[in-house]
């Protein structure tokens, strides 16, 4: 009896941590896919169309920021994925990306990437 009980609480111990890892990379997905949409339907200038908050890129920073802290189990693609988001998603201030299209292409291009990458490692 005593050993059932200890498998199945290790079970679901591994099940919330499977799950807990699953969120982070949802979280991942959710705010580069965010990105990449609200940056490539953007058009600047007279008659701008597709606005975007500078919440935007400050929330890919705070999450790149805040997955060393959520990384429990140590997974070094997680640490991967919050230095990407951190150097190709989150080191332009919003109102670069709205001036410059080149940059903003770049940066939405480099979010969809991260948002597919994210995906895979969901379970």
């Amino acid at each position: 009896t005593v050993k059932a009980v200890t498998k199945d609480i290790e079970r679901r111990t591994n099940d919330r941590l499977k799950a807990a890892m699953s969120d982070i990379f949802e979280r991942v997905v959710d705010v580069t896919s965010k990105m990449a949409d609200k940056l490539a339907a953007y058009e600047g200038g007279e008659g701008q169309k597709g606005a975007f908050r500078d919440s935007l890129v400050y929330n890919v920073t705070a999450l790149a920021e805040l997955i060393p802290n959520l990384n429990i189990s140590g997974d070094e693609r997680l640490d991967k994925l919050a230095q990407e988001l951190l150097k190709s998603c989150g080191t332009h201030a919003p109102e670069l990306l709205r001036s410059d299209a080149k940059l903003r292409k770049s940066t939405a291009l480099a979010a969809e990437k991260l948002a597919k990458k994210a995906k895979q490692f969901i379970a």
